[in-house]
């Protein structure tokens, strides 16, 4: 019996390889084996066939056997040794170690680089375009192409890929801010309606000046387009001469100082004469939502005291983390929204308003708050009803500053109608004693402001077909205003106005003297007005086969900007580039970025 154990011991190893002896989860004695092999054995069948049935299936026990490993294809299989390092592993390493190793072999995976298609020159120039976009359209800083980090996510991805340096980023920007601005140079020459300007200056973090020129103009499609031209360094001084001059250098440049039709800009008299001196025949428009923010502070300014004390309540809660907690306990006490309060800016449009809103809508709140604590001055019942009221006042205000700013749609014609809605709003407070001398002097300041441009306000408002006279009790002396206005469109290559293109062929009807003398412009205003919910551009679009003088006009008119906030959102994205951690980017840069960032998104 020992004799015939030792044959089949002798058998089994035999049989078994050396991948079979080492792997952990496959390993027994040659004794359990045997056993294991034999206690299954039938009267009906032999040792020998019982083994060989059984030895795959034992020896590869949970998984089901393959020729070999794939870690054999870096190995020699019989000297275990690295094809890729030259490392030899004692010939008890299991495959598990041999794996470990080449996930650490650095030159094995330098082979399988080379393995990889190289970049073509195509691919390089496409990934730094895209790279490029990248930065620009996030508004990230050029020297991320530095970041360690960056570097190492990057050539995890793709390790054939090799960053371009700073420089050779800054070089590739210039080319492409060229021919971005070639391309809107061609764009601008191809359109043949009239361009309208907003201008404004700022200062950045840095304090370096910049001054933003930003135009508008209606397409051949009547699309109201816009787009920023310039951004560039503006030193001092700022007088009316260097910025007519500015003015003057960047038209000349995109090919335009000859079709400048208006420039809005704010209220500031160097403003004011440098468009005089860069056109006299230019219309020059005053900011509607500056004049509006400076009546506004007349308002503020006869009722500082109550607006002031609600002001320090306000700081004093922000200030203190412990005042913040208890007024959110407070609105949970009184069942009100949890909001935070919000503290007005200077400068920033509005701002009082909607401090006061908000102060407004945490009332029981902060009454609680106030009262609780000795260093906080509560404000009384008649405090409270006179906050109130200034805020009724102002929210027309912020209503009209809101519709007007907007860039999207023309805004010029409905200047005029915004100041008849003020008039409107604030017809029930001239009745209170309290409130008529401040509503008075706030519409005051604005219809001076309003006088001094008002035939331009006034053509924009006939020509928008929702208005037209409405606002007026007879519409006879702007039928005089619009036909003066339209002599300068009398060269246009239309033929019988707005009756279309004529017969050629000759008829008896000519000898009955049929011909009707009705103008153009008159038979516009004999038409009823549009729904307020008409698109304007569209409709000009429509009827632009009957009135063809009419529709090229309210293009040009339409193509003005009542606010100069085109230039301030330009501001907005150059304090995102400007950050004091790029408070060293240069000038040049800081437009380039900015402008291609706007033209991109355009």
């Amino acid at each position: 019996m020992a004799e015939f154990l030792g044959i089949i011991y002798k058998m089994i190893f035999e049989t078994l390889d050396d991948d079979d002896i080492l792997d952990d989860h496959q390993f027994c004695l040659p004794g359990e084996r045997a056993s294991n092999i034999l206690s299954d054995v039938t009267p009906s069948e032999s040792v020998s066939e019982r083994f060989e049935l059984s030895s795959s299936q034992v020896i590869s026990k949970g998984k089901k056997r393959t020729n070999h490993s794939d870690v054999w294809e870096f190995f020699d299989r019989k000297e275990r040794k690295c094809h890729s390092c030259g490392i030899v592993f004692s010939k008890t390493s299991s495959n598990s170690t041999l794996s470990k190793h080449l996930r650490k072999c650095d030159k094995r995976y330098t082979q399988t680089t080379l393995s990889l298609a190289r970049l073509s020159e195509s691919d390089k120039e496409m990934s730094k375009k895209l790279l490029l976009n990248f930065i620009i359209s996030s508004l990230s800083p050029f020297n991320l192409v530095e970041n360690d980090d960056f570097i190492k996510y990057i050539t995890f991805c793709d390790p054939r890929q090799v960053l371009p340096s700073r420089g050779s980023l800054m070089d590739s920007i210039d080319n492409i801010f060229k021919e971005e601005k070639e391309k809107k140079i061609n764009e601008l020459a191809a359109n043949n309606s009239k361009f309208s300007l907003t201008c404004d200056g700022w200062t950045s973090l840095n304090s370096m000046p910049f001054f933003a020129i930003t135009i508008h103009y209606v397409d051949s499609n009547y699309v109201l387009r816009d787009t920023v031209l310039s951004l560039s360094s503006f030193p001092h001084p700022h007088s009316a001469l260097s910025i007519s001059e500015r003015i003057r250098m960047v038209c000349e440049e995109y090919g335009i100082q000859e079709r400048i039709f208006c420039v809005t800009t704010d209220s500031a008299a160097n403003m004011i004469k440098s468009i005089k001196l860069f056109n006299p025949n230019c219309n020059h428009f005053k900011c509607v939502a500056h004049i509006l923010n400076l009546a506004a502070k007349i308002a503020l300014k006869d009722f500082d005291k109550y607006i002031q004390k609600l002001r320090n309540i306000i700081l004093s809660i922000r200030r203190s983390s412990s005042l913040t907690q208890k007024l959110q306990l407070s609105c949970d006490v009184c069942s009100v929204k949890n909001l935070k309060l919000v503290l007005d800016v200077e400068t920033r449009w509005n701002s009082t308003f909607e401090m006061i809103k908000r102060a407004l809508e945490l009332k029981n709140p902060l009454l609680h708050v106030c009262s609780s604590h000795d260093t906080l001055e509560s404000m009384n019942d008649t405090e409270w009803s006179i906050i109130s009221m200034i805020a009724e006042i102002l929210k027309p205000l912020k209503i009209v500053t809101e519709e007007l700013s907007q860039s999207k749609f023309p805004t010029i014609g409905q200047a005029y109608s915004a100041l008849i809605y003020l008039q409107q709003r604030w017809e029930p407070f001239k009745s209170d004693t309290n409130f008529s001398t401040t509503v008075n002097s706030i519409m005051e300041k604005i219809v001076s402001c309003f006088d001094t441009q008002s035939n331009f306000f006034l053509l924009s408002c006939i020509l928008d077909p929702r208005i037209k006279t409405k606002h007026f009790s007879s519409s006879a002396p702007f039928r005089n205003l619009l036909d003066i206005g339209l002599e300068e469109y009398e060269d246009s290559n239309v033929e019988n106005g707005f009756f279309g293109k004529p017969c050629t062929r000759k008829s008896f009807m000519d000898e009955l003297n049929l011909t009707n003398d009705i103008k153009e412009s008159e038979a516009y205003l004999l038409e009823p007005c549009c729904p307020s919910q008409v698109d304007i551009l569209s409709w000009w679009k429509l009827n632009e086969p009957r009135f063809p003088r009419l529709s090229k006009m309210a293009r040009d008119y339409f193509g003005a900007m009542s606010t100069s906030t085109a230039s301030e959102r330009t501001f907005s994205l150059s304090g995102r580039i400007i950050t004091k951690i790029r408070s060293r980017i240069t000038a040049e840069n800081a437009e380039k970025s900015a402008l291609l960032n706007i033209w991109n998104k355009n």
